[in-house]
């Protein structure tokens, strides 16, 4: 790979791809396609591994006063030279992603959030000693960058729901801007809250957090979010009239995350390895995001990458190793009778067609064990490796809460599957070991027979012992009696 650019695996630094001459799939539409469209908090939804953390950090690095412009050299958004000029480094930006805020228990993941927050305070010290700012305000600042004897931050917990608020207010005073908020990852701290058993504390205190940031805050330009889960706007996103989701469902956005196909084939051009194209399409071409067909991109660089390094290297499934699917599983313990003949259905190579519903009508039914839930989802029917598309509304009964998650993508859908496969291959061992233990069984009894056989005739075998043992005993009386008679009459003998 000497003469070509590096792979990117796992880098979500857009300036360090830049920079460090990683290959770079060109995704800076995206930031045209927003600035001229953008609501005032817009959330992004896809799966996990397709470069949402690398487009919120190509954001970052656009729209932050003091960016290197030279970032862009050469991009699809440099043609932009209006919206370039009112855009790009014009505005003062708080920016953090929430994939490591996690615990075992609210107490730690509480930690965890206030770190979060706490490094970001730091990366926008500028503050601590604006001219602009009154000490009042200095002093807010300060209080969420201060840290005990073990580098963890102290802010209170009323200090804390309120650092993102106080960070834009403060970003435009100083820099007399309003301030762009971006939120990476913003579900995880509650999906690993829903694995642990604290759901319900961590989501008061998001909403708290959100709340402050984008309700009615004046000094918000915008908000961009991403999330592998659409969280239902009941739950944390209450009172957000300005709240737009953008999913795998919308035409917008449609070609922002992950490859086309038209994309594919020039990486595979690029690596001299066009020959692969039509497995690396049966192998990953199983997304459908509005009106056009995406292909998962970790799964693609990992396979060239591969193939690059050995040409006889066979694609595999890379994207579902990347990171747990404990919640698939709850999905198919909770899912009602009909729901797995509908799944085995699918491995059969059948197709099912199904309305969909918009999640926006949903109503927020946190663990109500006796509701119904409505997950929406996507399918695909399998046709040997290649994968179809159907969209699915399916209810389940006391199934996992609907904010939790509504949207199952076509490899958590694979995920099902193998659950399911493997569910049944267990199933089918434990039939042909019942089989053989009921051999073992029949063995078992035949044998439990003949030790009873065998107890029997000991305990006959007993009773002649202690039959016998009671004529020694008499026989063994007699000679003691002849013996003392004995004794006696040598004793007279004697005497005489």
């Amino acid at each position: 790979m000497r003469n070509r650019k590096k792979l990117p695996i796992g880098i979500d630094s857009f300036e360090k791809i830049i920079r460090h001459n990683f290959y770079y799939v060109d995704k800076t539409e995206m930031i045209t396609e927003l600035l001229h469209n953008w609501g005032e908090v817009n959330l992004f939804t896809r799966p996990r591994r397709f470069g949402k953390s690398l487009n919120m950090n190509m954001l970052q690095s656009f729209l932050e006063i003091g960016c290197d412009k030279s970032l862009f050299n050469g991009l699809k958004v440099s043609r932009e030279k209006e919206l370039c000029e009112e855009y790009m480094g014009r505005f003062p930006e708080s920016s953090l992603t929430l994939k490591n805020v996690e615990g075992l228990n609210f107490e730690s993941a509480r930690k965890s959030l206030k770190n979060t927050l706490g490094m970001e305070a730091w990366r926008l010290s500028a503050l601590a000693e604006s001219s602009r700012l009154t000490e009042e305000e200095k002093n807010s600042y300060k209080a969420l960058t201060v840290v005990d004897d073990h580098g963890d931050f102290k802010m209170s917990d009323a200090t804390m729901e309120k650092a993102l608020l106080i960070l834009t207010v403060l970003l435009e005073k100083h820099y007399g801007k309003k301030a762009v908020l971006l939120i990476d990852e913003y579900d995880v701290p509650l999906d690993k809250a829903f694995q642990n058993g604290f759901y319900r504390e961590m989501v008061s205190l998001i909403r708290g957090l959100f709340g402050m940031a984008l309700k009615t805050n004046d000094s918000l330009q915008f908000a961009v979010l991403t999330g592998c889960m659409r969280i239902s706007k009941e739950s944390i996103f209450t009172g957000l009239n300005n709240f737009e989701v953008l999913s795998i469902l919308n035409d917008q956005y449609d070609e922002s995350f992950g490859f086309t196909d038209a994309e594919v084939k020039k990486i595979l051009n690029d690596y001299n390895l066009k020959d692969h194209y039509l497995e690396v399409k049966e192998w990953y071409d199983g997304y459908h995001f509005g009106n056009i067909d995406i292909y998962c991109p970790w799964d693609v660089i990992q396979y060239c990458k591969s193939l690059y390094l050995d040409v006889s290297a066979k694609p595999q499934d890379f994207w579902s190793n990347s990171s747990g699917n404990a919640i698939v599983r709850r999905f198919i313990d909770k899912a009602d009778i009909s729901t797995r003949n509908e799944i085995e259905r699918l491995i059969a190579g059948e197709s099912i067609e199904k309305d969909v519903v918009s999640a926006e009508k949903l109503p927020d039914w946190l663990f109500r064990e006796e509701c119904e839930l409505y997950i929406l989802f996507c399918v695909y029917s399998a046709e040997g490796r290649r994968i179809t598309s159907t969209i699915v509304c399916q209810k389940v009964k006391k199934g996992v809460p609907v904010d939790v998650v509504n949207e199952i993508t076509p490899d958590i859908y694979n995920q099902i599957i193998k659950i399911m496969c493997d569910a049944k291959a267990l199933v089918k061992e434990a039939d042909e070991k019942i089989e053989v233990n009921k051999g073992y069984l029949e063995q078992a009894e035949q044998k439990a027979n003949d030790a009873a056989d065998y107890a029997d005739r000991a305990g006959n075998y007993l009773e002649e012992v202690v039959g016998q043992k009671t004529d020694v005993e008499k026989l063994i009386a007699n000679i003691d009696v002849k013996v003392e008679e004995s004794t006696t009459n040598i004793a007279n003998i004697t005497e005489a």
